[in-house]
């Protein structure tokens, strides 16, 4: 804490504190850095790494013979593609340096009941992560300065005594557990959601801020004005040879499964990884995480025992590979308590100007990858502003959230639209079956219920994003300014104004 103190007070500019470690919290200190303000410091719960749901297990597999095998599987965000320009240049930045690539579009599509069909010709791009999306997030931290594994416990605001100072003399304290104070800076950062964030700006004394973080969770999205969330199970099955299968990545119209994926088949290999191996990442529909929701830290073992037998069965349905042939060799599920935003708010970034407190999130954006990212450009745009004293006002705090219509996982384009809403009556709630239930008869998907109009997006995988722009971002002349609420900054002084896929470093690659 002390070499944190002496490094902020060395530099000019605010310090800001980043609570989550996820692709929106890392993008806003990249932007920041980008903005000359360098006194950033994330903070985040990942005992492994940085990402959130940008997250890539690594697998050690014992196969018959005693050969141990190391496999890498993404399991949780899958592919990215874009829908503003903005985007589109990191992407074509991250390209370049190997980080993402493109993926075949004739392997990755939908997989129905006439069998697998492949994204539509005239649809964007999607991307894949060669070495596991957690490499995106790795390099995005790659000089940033990252506390981890770090639980942030409490926050609270003051003001310096005696003297105004500069931001208004105002200071976040941030405490950890046992109540460690873990620094002092002049703005703090909401990065993260969910009951965790909602606790922890529950006492915080911003209540605008806090209202935008109580968060409800369900399998259906309504016209409730708060944030809702799905939960998702995560189903890794490794089989000991190739099951033959033409597509990598799919879209699934099924009860109990909305996304299967082949990492062996995506993933760059190292040589202690060759072999007949293939493991495939499975993904549950909202229904069957509600149906199938148990404390996510504790799994009961009868619990994760039946959801492994239940996602393996709706895998072989979905695939048309008889059960009894699919014998995994290594099995693993985890449960994502809250998955995917099922809405999104009215603007891409929320900021206090009173308070120096603002969220970043995909939530704001869209659920996916790119709205994260552009999240958290916005929120490092908002707190440079404010600091160099060219915004004063505060911006989102009458956030309104709107349904997005997205398939359990997010939005990218691999499919058909799904049916855009048409009543103004709220849903009723479906009745999920629980794993130990016969399958239903497969349903049209429930119409999603708005009084405001409803951004269509194709079905797909979790970590892209809809092909409709999102109401509340327009690109700017340059291709690279994300307009609307918030406005573009002016850049007072020594602000860099490049584009924050120019700056980004390059990293050296083992």
């Amino acid at each position: 804490i002390e070499r944190m103190a002496a490094t902020q007070a060395g530099r000019a500019g605010p310090s800001v504190a980043v609570i989550g470690g996820g692709i929106a919290g890392l993008m806003t200190a990249v932007k920041l850095r980008q903005l000359g303000i360098h006194s950033v410091v994330v903070f985040d719960t990942g005992k492994n790494a940085v990402g959130g749901r940008a997250s890539t297990r690594t697998l050690m597999v014992d196969v018959p013979g005693g050969q141990r095998t190391r496999m890498l599987v993404d399991h949780s965000a899958q592919l990215l593609s874009a829908t503003q320009p903005r985007f589109q240049k990191m992407l074509d930045h991250w390209e370049s340096l190997g980080v993402v690539k493109k993926s075949n579009p004739a392997t990755v599509g939908s997989l129905g009941k006439s069998g697998f069909a492949p994204m539509p010709s005239d649809a964007p791009p999607v991307y894949h992560a060669p070495q596991g999306i957690q490499a995106l997030a790795a390099h995005l931290a790659d000089g940033l300065s990252v506390q981890r594994p770090v639980w942030v416990a409490r926050v609270q605001q003051r003001r310096q005594p005696g003297q105004p100072g500069p931001y208004q003399g105002l200071l976040w304290d941030v405490h950890g557990e046992r109540d460690k104070l873990l620094g002092s800076f002049n703005y703090l950062v909401v990065a993260h959601n969910g009951k965790c964030a909602d606790r922890l700006m529950g006492n915080a004394g911003v209540p605008a801020i806090h209202s935008l973080l109580r968060t409800k969770f369900t399998p259906t999205p309504t016209i409730q004005q708060m944030m809702q969330l799905c939960s998702l199970w995560v189903y890794i099955a490794v089989f000991p040879s190739s099951l033959g299968l033409k597509f990598h990545a799919s879209s699934v119209d099924d009860p109990d499964i909305s996304w299967v994926a082949n990492n062996t088949a995506r993933m760059e290999h190292s040589p202690s990884q060759q072999g007949s191996l293939e493991a495939w990442t499975i993904i549950s529909t909202r229904a069957f995480g509600s149906a199938n929701k148990v404390p996510q830290e504790k799994v009961p073992p009868a619990k994760d025992t039946e959801v492994k037998a239940a996602l393996l069965s709706a895998f072989a349905r979905a695939v048309s590979v008889p059960l009894e042939q699919l014998r995994p060799v290594h099995q693993r599920a985890q449960l994502w308590g809250a998955a995917v935003p099922l809405n999104v708010g009215s603007s891409p970034a929320v900021i206090d100007a009173d308070s120096q407190c603002g969220i970043a999130g995909d939530w704001l954006v869209a659920p996916s990858i790119e709205g994260a990212a552009l999240s958290g450009v916005a929120m490092a745009e908002l707190i440079a502003a404010h600091a160099a004293g060219t915004a004063k006002a505060s911006v989102g705090l009458d956030c309104k959230f709107q349904v997005v219509a997205t398939p359990a996982i997010g939005a990218v384009s691999t499919g058909p639209l799904p049916p855009a809403p048409q009543s103004q009556q709220q849903p009723q709630q479906p009745s999920p079956r629980p794993v130990s239930a016969r399958p239903p008869h497969l349903k049209a998907p429930p119409r999603l219920q708005s009084s405001r109009p409803v951004s269509a997006a194709k079905p797909g995988g979790w970590g892209a994003l809809p092909t409709a722009q999102p109401p509340h971002l327009a690109t700017n002349g340059d291709s690279a300014g994300v307009t609307g609420p918030p406005p573009e900054p002016t850049a007072p002084g020594n602000l860099q104004t490049r584009p924050v896929w120019q700056a980004l470093p390059k990293r050296t690659r083992s």
